[in-house]
């Protein structure tokens, strides 16, 4: 109906020219293309846009007018509009592969990416040497994870015009997506060398070589990366992973941090990060990466099972307990944070609960060694000797070094309620008396230890006296027949706290020591956590005997100490000992 109007107001204003020629009519609509296509390349869009609309007013059927108006549009963002301009190119031309393609371009653009191929493939079969929908049909079935097309689509470009690197480059990522690596390789290594300014490029042939386990090149390849784009924090942070698989972690924490300076809240970096930290003995700060990580993205079940894992390293049960839980709430079926959570939940005698929690993981993968081990310990420590052999039977044919290792236990087993007098007094679930905090009136005259290093003072208990002085620390008698062992941190052999932590706790655990349970406990101000043990001798003297051994530290120090006390002395000592505990004082 437009076209009918502004015929009519031609004719009325040209009333006396009854006669209007077709070839002026023809002359004004070339004239007006001309213009548009003047427009449209200085790039000035909308008056294309408006000059290829007059000249379709003028005359409908002129194809190149729609062609070209699709193009304005295309070049304006505009692509459902011109996919309308393009459609109808087609229809007034349909042997034309440029508006076949250039339809197929805009249905792409507008997420018809099955249509589009549609286009691609009939501009192709008018002309077979249209390079460049060849690449447009690789890009719709990459788009579509077709890679297996998408790969002969780009090497056919690539016959046609082969020094493209673009196309190289998605020849790579064809590749790689079909586990195609050392091909991969190749394709992106010629991108790179036809486009050695392309960062993507370099980005993803390092990825390669990465994913291929030829890390000191992806190390190579990375830095290209970062020097050609210093902001990159995907880099940095693959730098870490790399530097992390060859075990040179210094330089991975150090990558890391690179990383997290350029973006704060970049969750993966700090979940790397606190991989690194933990494995070289910094559990504390491994910690703080992984809440990090969590704060930031709080779906990673990985971070929170990490996070667990970590604080299980520093005694810190309750808390890995709760990060547990939450791993398993984000993904049900992560058996591995089943078992450690069960794992937690024994330390502290919840065996019941452990027992449940168990028992949920070997539901989801009855395959887990693992599990079943940790579960027959769990049901020796409810005395339900026969379930814990069911266990046994059952991870024979998982891990026979396992079986044994739980039949080992079975064996040893000593019924509590048969134990003999001098074994430590505990209560129905196994655990000894809690430690109460009660403030007794303190020993007169008391004697004082000061730290070599002048970081805290702790007042001794009446009585004591020092015994000896060890490379390791000092060791000094106690009230009621014990002994007192104050580590010296650092020292040749305690490097820090938690190592003193680790190697105290792994020298008590080769004696066969009982863990009976963990207290927390405050000295001015400082958290300190108290864990409890019994073992028969010493630890540094077999005999027959019942003692108790409690390792005391407070983390944000470096004082750690261990008591020894005769198991019929323990319940005696309770006050002084909680007095002892809380009087260190700190500078």
């Amino acid at each position: 109906m437009e076209n009918q109007k502004f015929f009519a107001t031609a004719v009325v204003s040209l009333l006396l020219l009854f006669t209007i020629s077709v070839s002026v009519l023809t002359q004004d609509a070339d004239s007006l293309f001309s213009q548009g296509f003047e427009f449209l390349e200085s790039g000035q869009y909308e008056q294309a846009g408006d000059a290829f609309r007059q000249v379709i007013q003028l005359d409908p059927q002129y194809r190149y007018a729609h062609y070209n108006l699709g193009i304005a549009l295309q070049q304006s963002g505009r692509y459902q509009e011109a996919v309308e301009a393009f459609r109808e190119a087609v229809r007034l031309d349909p042997e034309d592969p440029d508006a076949h393609n250039s339809l197929g371009y805009n249905l792409y653009n507008i997420g018809n990416t099955s249509e589009a191929i549609t286009y691609y493939k009939q501009a192709i079969a008018l002309d077979p040497e249209y390079s460049l929908s060849y690449y447009n049909l690789g890009l719709a079935y990459q788009t579509l994870g077709n890679y297996p097309e998408s790969l002969a689509a780009f090497r056919r470009y690539i016959e046609l015009v082969p020094d493209n690197p673009y196309a190289h480059y998605n020849i790579g990522y064809a590749l790689f997506a079909m586990g195609e690596y050392l091909d991969a390789y190749y394709a992106y290594r010629e991108a790179v060398r036809l486009n050695p300014e392309d960062v993507d490029s370099w980005f993803n042939l390092a990825y390669t070589l990465q994913n291929m386990g030829r890390h000191e090149e992806a190390i190579e390849n990375f830095r290209e990366v970062v020097r050609l784009d210093p902001t990159n924090t995907v880099a940095y942070n693959n730098l870490g992973v790399n530097y992390n698989a060859l075990g040179r972690w210094t330089e991975a924490i150090e990558e890391y941090r690179k990383a997290i300076e350029l973006k704060s809240d970049y969750a993966l970096a700090y979940y790397n990060l606190g991989i690194a930290l933990q494995q070289t003995g910094q559990p504390i700060e491994a910690i703080a990466a992984y809440q990090s990580s969590i704060e930031y993205d709080p779906t990673d079940p990985d971070a929170y099972y990490n996070l667990g894992n970590t604080l299980i390293e520093v005694n810190r049960y309750a808390e890995a307990i709760e990060a547990y839980r939450e791993a398993v709430r984000i993904d049900p079926g992560y058996y591995l944070a089943y078992n450690n959570w069960g794992f937690a939940l024994r330390r502290i005698n919840r065996f019941d609960e452990a027992i449940t929690i168990l028992q949920q993981g070997i539901a989801i993968n009855p395959d887990y060694d693992l599990a079943y081990f940790n579960l027959g310990l769990a049901f020796l420590n409810t005395g339900d000797l026969d379930a814990a052999r069911t266990q046994h039977n059952l991870l024979l044919s998982l891990n026979p070094t396992l079986a044994a290792d739980l039949m080992t236990e079975i064996i040893g087993y000593t019924d509590p309620a048969l134990a003999d007098q001098n074994d430590l007094a505990v209560t129905q679930d196994h655990a000894l008396p809690p430690l109460e905090i009660t403030t007794p009136p303190p020993p007169p005259e008391p004697g004082i230890f000061l730290d070599p290093q002048g970081s805290y003072r702790i007042t001794l208990p009446e009585g004591s006296v020092k015994l000896a002085d060890e490379d390791w620390g000092t060791e000094l008698s106690l009230p009621n027949n014990g002994r007192l062992f104050i580590l010296k941190i650092p020292s040749a052999r305690f490097e820090n706290l938690n190592k003193a932590v680790a190697d105290v706790t792994e020298d008590l655990t080769a004696r066969n020591a009982t863990f009976h349970g963990e207290s927390n406990v405050t000295a001015h101000g400082i958290s300190g956590s108290v864990q409890l043990y019994s073992l028969v001798g010493t630890i540094d003297e077999q005999n027959e005997n019942h003692y108790a051994y409690l390792l005391v530290s407070y983390p944000e120090t470096n004082l750690a100490m261990l008591v020894e006390l005769p198991v019929e002395e323990y319940n005696a000592s309770q006050e002084w000992l909680i007095e002892f505990f809380r009087n260190p004082e700190f500078q």
